[in-house]
């Protein structure tokens, strides 16, 4: 999520509002549907897509398309349909890989070290502009991609999520980096 995400993010909200107050609900919902979902920690509603679902506990899984978390436990009724308008605006959380991590590591050893550093600040770098690659700078990192990294700017970020393939993040703007400095940087990678 980058900073200039604020006004499409109040676009958003307004367009949810308008959902909710039209009680627009289906009768069910499957696995990939893009909804609005409340959020059972904060009870805001935000766009959402449909993870999974538990019929022990009558709830679903769904990942926010906005902000890049999770929430295992939202009921029926605290879903509602997606509007067009909704799905013509791009989410705001981008998922990425890390640079040189196999699917055996990142099951086996990183996906928990990223689990103890959710909503921890990082520095990374962009490694692989098409396929969203990126190194993130370790506590203990030991300078290896060392030719990578001098290459690329370093941003900041909290880790907002991961899931079975990827890890969320919301970029940081720094002191030394305007607004839109990160918008033209990100633009230049994400196409």
């Amino acid at each position: 999520l980058i900073p200039e995400s604020e006004s499409i993010i109040e676009q958003i909200n307004q367009l949810i509002e308008k959902t909710i107050e039209a009680k627009k609900h289906n009768s069910s919902y499957e696995i990939g549907d893009h909804v609005i979902a409340q959020f059972t920690q904060d009870d805001t509603y935000y766009r959402a897509r449909i993870e999974s679902y538990s019929s022990e506990t009558n709830s679903y899984t769904v990942y926010f398309l906005d902000y890049g978390n999770l929430d295992e436990n939202v009921q029926l009724n605290h879903l509602y349909s997606y509007s067009e308008e909704l799905k013509n605006i791009e989410p705001q959380a981008l998922g990425y890989l890390l640079n040189n991590v196999n699917l055996e590591l990142w099951t086996n050893t990183l996906h928990s070290l990223m689990e103890n550093k959710l909503n921890d600040t990082i520095e990374f770098s962009i490694i692989n502009k098409d396929n969203f690659v990126i190194h993130i700078k370790l506590d203990d990192d030991n300078n290896n991609n060392n030719n990578n990294k001098e290459q690329n700017k370093l941003l900041s970020a909290n880790i907002s999520a991961i899931d079975e393939n990827f890890f969320y993040i919301h970029i940081l703007p720094d002191d030394n980096l305007n607004v839109c400095e990160i918008e033209e940087y990100l633009l230049a990678y994400y196409k």
